[in-house]
């Protein structure tokens, strides 16, 4: 048995398609090429001889070209006869034709794709396919007293726990202090970037209600009992080290701790801010334009004892 083991790139203009192909390639096979190339990149080559001859790949060819690919990687098949070229270019497209699938695996593998929030559509799979597919069968489905009208009619609330899947989003509903919560949204993902719309300690009111535990004085009234519970001394242990140089003393009243330690927050926002200036040059900007790019250079996610900095 003969083995290609000769791979390339190739200049896609010197590919010459077989003049007789008899397997068609309609508009909507090519734009699912297309797709397929821009989500895996072109992973599946080209089959030719020493002529540039193209004995499979011709639809993946001309999903290239539409693509503005200008190589292409090739296996050359150069110990082939003319007959046997002719013949493979036949089978290489029939052969496929007589695999069929396992629908409860495929339907296992959709499911998983789906919870991963991939776009089904780049299966190669349509729409009716894929609904065909999680169809419930009838002789299964029961019916109950569930009305769907009435339910409809009650208001939507997400509960903690709740994970959405937005196409390629996930969404959590979550206490964002608590590990779990990440753990629950993010599993074994990697964060590249941290992007947020801290209110910093303001509090806010609004038609809306109240945010719980937004203003300032609330969320360093959350850290002392957090180091309380944990049987922790605060002033050893509060945010970036700030106890020394704010003086905190034994049996200093909260209203008075709270004054200082705003003082330390922005204090510590400045140097944040002053360092973003130094580091990517925004002294030319206005102040305004500094704090919004230095806002996205320096993403900050206040919780408990949380700051994620993205830089």
């Amino acid at each position: 048995m003969t083995t290609t083991t000769e791979f390339q790139l190739v200049d896609i203009n010197k590919l010459v398609p077989y003049a007789n192909n008899a397997r068609t390639h309609n508009k909507e096979q090519i734009l699912k090429l297309r797709s397929s190339l821009r989500e895996f990149g072109f992973v599946n080559p080209v089959i030719i001889d020493r002529e540039y001859n193209v004995l499979a790949g011709h639809g993946r060819i001309m999903a290239a070209k539409e693509e503005g690919i200008a190589e292409v990687p090739c296996v050359y098949a150069d110990h082939l006869t003319d007959a046997q070229k002719k013949a493979y270019i036949l089978a290489d497209n029939r052969m496929a034709l007589d695999a069929g699938w396992d629908e409860e695996l495929l339907a296992v593998e959709m499911e998983e794709l789906q919870n991963l929030g991939f776009d089904l559509g780049l299966t190669g799979f349509d729409e009716k396919e894929i609904a065909d597919l999680f169809a419930i069968d009838s002789d299964e489905a029961k019916e109950d007293n569930f009305d769907v009208d009435a339910e409809l009619e009650k208001p939507c609330k997400s509960k903690l726990g709740d994970i959405w899947h937005l196409g390629k989003h996930t969404v959590i509903c979550g206490d964002s202090t608590l590990p779990e919560t990440f753990n629950a949204l993010l599993g074994d993902t990697r964060v590249n970037l941290v992007c947020t719309d801290a209110p910093y300690f303001v509090d806010l009111n609004s038609s809306s209600g109240k945010i719980k535990n937004d203003s300032l004085n609330d969320v360093i009234l959350t850290l002392i009992r957090l180091f309380e519970k944990q049987g922790v001394e605060w002033r050893d242990e509060m945010p970036l080290n700030m106890t020394a140089p704010y003086g905190f003393k034994e049996g200093e009243s909260t209203d008075k701790l709270i004054s200082k330690l705003k003082l330390a927050h922005y204090a510590t926002a400045k140097n944040c801010l002053d360092a973003a200036i130094e580091k990517y040059d925004l002294k030319n900007y206005t102040p305004d334009e500094q704090r919004k790019i230095a806002g996205v250079r320096y993403g900050m996610l206040f919780g408990c004892l949380m700051v994620v900095t993205c830089v």
